[in-house]
């Protein structure tokens, strides 16, 4: 105890330099927060512009479904427009592929809509003429290849199943 006495006179000498670097840690302190600050603005400003980014893209991606599905109902003699009312466009593309529209019930029922979803894509190609690779793609990435049939040169062969429960 003694011993630490002895350097309490060094000690006092060199409080003032303490006390200062003391002073000077609430400035690093806000130094830092102002850089973690602008790095999160910058971050924010990058997650907006790739999100936005997105969104225009799945817009653009919309629109170009649309006008092929647009186009696939027109090849059939139904008018495009019908493709924009949600539930009734499932009614008329299950008309244009059965000859009768109610099966797109069949749809909306869970765990059956799966087989019936696969089932539709694939017999929506033959009414267009196309394989059964392309029903596949249809249930897969139906965007992408009913715009291909949209606005491609297939053309509508008529009902080539009459309904979906009935195999032939």
């Amino acid at each position: 105890m003694i011993e630490e006495l002895k350097n309490l006179p060094a000690f006092v000498e060199k409080l003032p330099l303490i006390i200062e670097q003391l002073g000077q840690i609430p400035d690093q302190i806000r130094d830092i927060i102002l850089e973690f600050e602008e790095f999160a603005a910058l971050l924010y400003t990058g997650l907006i512009i790739v999100l936005l980014y997105i969104l225009l893209s799945l817009l653009f991606l919309n629109i170009l479904t649309l006008i092929g599905a647009w186009r696939t109902f027109e090849k059939a003699n139904e008018p495009g427009w019908k493709v924009l009312i949600p539930i009734y466009n499932l009614y008329i593309l299950s008309k244009i592929i059965y000859g009768n529209g109610w099966q797109f019930v069949l749809l909306l029922i869970p765990v059956i809509n799966i087989y019936y979803s696969i089932r539709f894509s694939l017999d929506m190609a033959k009414s267009y003429g196309k394989s059964t690779a392309f029903g596949i793609g249809i249930f897969l990435l139906s965007p992408l290849f009913i715009s291909i049939i949209g606005y491609g040169a297939s053309e509508y062969q008529g009902v080539q199943r009459e309904m979906l429960l009935i195999r032939k």
